[in-house]
């Protein structure tokens, strides 16, 4: 039972010791709990018991405070209590601790009495002691004075553990402010580097984009006049054999570079989070041979093996953003073969099945015999910059390759999912509902041998509005070749001016023009009441895809460098005509080069050399290579696959390759 000792001291610690907190307090509770229990000496601890020591709070030394250096616990005292027991000395305090016995003879200690201090869990944080002068026969009484203290004792020591923690995170924050003081603008203070840093991240993202906008006008302009021409030419039935296959390379160097534009353009907007999908009728396995084609060649630099497997109701022609598809698989494929020791093996499914009439759950699969992730970091994977780290294995890049590919899979409204094991290799699963397409939408050549020469009915007058002079001159050359009467103009305010004398049928404008833009024009032209539709063509991505032009009031919306049958289709919506075709090819067309080349003998290690090239994409390499083929038939066919490479038409190249290269699994391409 609490006497009144205890009941004083209640008083005491409401009066003096609760509105206390931390070092304070405990030095207030040292000398009220030395005073209450008549001891000369009291103090108060927090255990470390990873060192299995302890660091003093507050020293009572019968009339002042000293400090005191932390300690062992090993062979004192206080061990005990640190194992959660009450240590209770009556007499013979050195005798019993002879590690300690010369201090306590210099302070006159003959007994002891201590209990633990217990966090709200039940753990041992520290303890509190007394210590006597005289032989001192403790009683339940005393012990209830310290349990008293202890309670509040353990909420401090607690709080001081919070405080130490957040004093720590502060302190790392403190020092990570100190590193971003040092990289910008002079050791400014924190805050106004944010604000800094911010507002020239803003312009650096604005100035990114400006340049990239300006970028891809300057680079598609200038193409959409190459193509554009090389397109009118190829459709000349004037042109010869001989200047045809000249035409045909320059249009697939052309496309060659527009593909990449586009990648690098796409690539950006991925990386700022504005990426669209764009999906269309395409050839899937095609698009799938390409990923399979780049894919075993890192596999097979790596030493790895590469497999490929796709099941026969998989659908061939489907909606969908190839590009898209095409680079979450090229992630996921890269990451496994990152992730596979040499030896090891990568392998890509396809299956699925059919959900109903016009749609198929497509399923695909990335599957290695790698080195496997962890459990505990199979959620965090898809998180932007996570990287795993797994038996020493530290991998490179930034870590968003997964981030990227969740978010694509998920635009396309599908999953991505992950099992793995340590050791054993993971296994990356897409899972996308996709529209199945017609193979007559997905296989319609770009140019066929009917060519439109003209359409029935009356004269149509079109309006012609770039700032290009290539792009007006290339398109009113096309146009007037068909039969309709066209006048150009160099910006809107031009184009106003002409539209108020002439009446015409349709306008073909580019959007980004100096006085009057593409966009102000059909403003201008609606509140002049010019109902015509009015055709939009820009170099520029930025200018926002087909939707929303037509959502702005544009009949269509075109890229350059435009395809001629597109633009005409476009042009046949807008004003409602029917075509005129050619029946059949002019007869100075070049016959179709045949697509099986016949097996002539060719040296191995040459053959494999100008396969490895093929596989690889270096156009250079390959062509320099070329330079070392022997006399007679092995010089036939180099020459053969110098036209096809000249062409960039590298699939091409590997057909010719591939029955001479055996059936070496190493060599040969997985189809």
């Amino acid at each position: 039972m609490i006497d009144t000792r205890a009941l004083e001291l209640l008083r005491v610690i409401g009066e003096n010791i609760a509105g206390k907190t931390g070092e304070e307090f405990f030095r207030h509770a040292v000398r009220e709990i030395a005073s209450a229990l008549d001891a000369t000496y009291a103090f108060a601890s927090r255990f470390n018991h990873s060192e299995h020591s302890a660091k003093v709070i507050a020293y009572w030394a019968g009339d002042h405070y000293e400090p005191f250096d932390d300690y062992l616990l090993d062979g004192t005292p206080c061990a005990l209590v640190s194992d959660g027991h009450v240590a209770v000395f009556r007499d013979n305090l050195g005798e019993q601790f002879p590690i300690d016995k010369e201090w306590f003879e210099k302070l006159g200690v003959k007994s002891y009495l201590a209990i633990p201090v217990r966090t709200e869990d039940g753990n041992v944080c520290g303890h509190l002691a007394v210590m006597a002068k005289d032989n001192r026969d403790w009683q339940e009484a005393d012990l209830d004075i310290l349990r008293l203290f202890s309670l509040r004792a353990a909420g401090e020591l607690e709080r001081g553990e919070w405080e130490a923690r957040l004093e720590r995170k502060n302190q790392e924050f403190s020092a990570a402010n100190d590193r971003l003081r040092l990289e910008i603008l002079d050791r400014l203070r924190i805050e106004s580097d944010l604000a800094d840093a911010k507002i020239a991240a803003e312009a650096a993202n604005l100035a990114k984009s400006t340049f990239l906008g300006n970028m891809s006008h300057e680079l598609r302009t200038p193409l959409n006049g190459i193509l554009g021409y090389v397109q009118l030419l190829l459709r000349d039935p004037e042109t010869t054999a001989s200047q045809r296959e000249s035409l045909e390379v320059m249009r697939r160097s052309g496309q060659h570079l527009h593909e990449l534009i586009n990648e690098v353009l796409d690539l950006t907007k991925i990386e700022a989070g504005r990426s669209e999908l764009r999906p269309a009728v395409t050839q899937l396995f095609d698009h799938l041979g390409n990923v399979v084609d780049v894919a075993r060649v890192r596999a097979q630099d790596a030493g790895l093996s590469f497999g490929y497997e796709r099941e026969p109701q998989v659908p061939s022609v489907v909606n969908v953003d190839a590009k898209a598809l095409r680079q979450v698989l090229i992630n996921l494929i890269g990451n496994a073969i990152k992730f596979t020791p040499r030896g090891g093996a990568v392998s890509l499914r396809v299956g699925g099945s059919p959900v109903d009439r016009d749609h198929f759950r497509l399923e695909l699969e990335v599957e290695d015999s790698g080195i496997g992730i962890p459990q505990a970091d199979l959620q965090e994977i898809f998180e932007p910059f996570y990287r795993v780290t797994n038996s020493g294995h530290t991998s490179e890049g930034t870590g968003l390759g997964l981030a990227i590919s969740r978010r694509l899979v998920k635009q396309m409204g599908g999953e991505i999912t992950v099992n793995s094991r340590v050791a054993e290799g993971s296994c990356f699963k897409i899972d996308i509902i996709i529209e199945c397409g017609t193979s007559a939408c997905a296989t319609a050549p770009t140019a066929t041998p009917e060519f439109i020469i003209g359409y029935t009915g009356g004269r149509r007058r079109i309006l012609i509005v770039d700032d290009d002079i290539v792009s007006r001159d290339l398109l009113a050359k096309l146009l007037s070749s068909l039969g309709f009467v066209c006048r150009v103009a160099a910006d809107g305010a031009e184009a106003i001016s002409i539209m108020s004398q002439v009446a015409f049928d349709l306008v073909v404008t580019d959007l980004e023009m100096p006085v009057l833009c593409g966009r102000e024009l059909l403003l201008k032209a609606r509140a002049q009441n010019f109902n015509m539709p009015i055709l939009a063509i820009s170099a520029s991505t930025s200018m926002g895809d087909c939707g929303h032009a037509v959502a702005e009031g544009f009949s269509d919306f075109l890229v350059k460098p435009w395809d001629v049958d597109q633009l005409l289709r476009s042009i046949a919506s807008g004003l409602g005509l029917i075509w005129q075709y050619r029946a059949a090819a002019p007869e100075n067309w070049p016959a179709a080069q045949p697509t099986n080349h016949p097996v002539v003998k060719m040296r191995s290690e040459f053959t494999r050399l100008l396969y490895h090239h093929a596989m690889s994409g270096d156009v250079n390499a390959l062509m320099e290579a070329l330079n070392d083929a022997h006399s007679g038939a092995e010089a036939a066919l180099a020459d053969e696959i110098r036209r096809l490479a000249k062409g960039y038409d590298l699939r091409a190249v590997r057909n010719v390759l591939e029955p001479l290269l055996g059936e070496s699994p190493s060599l040969l391409p997985i189809r």
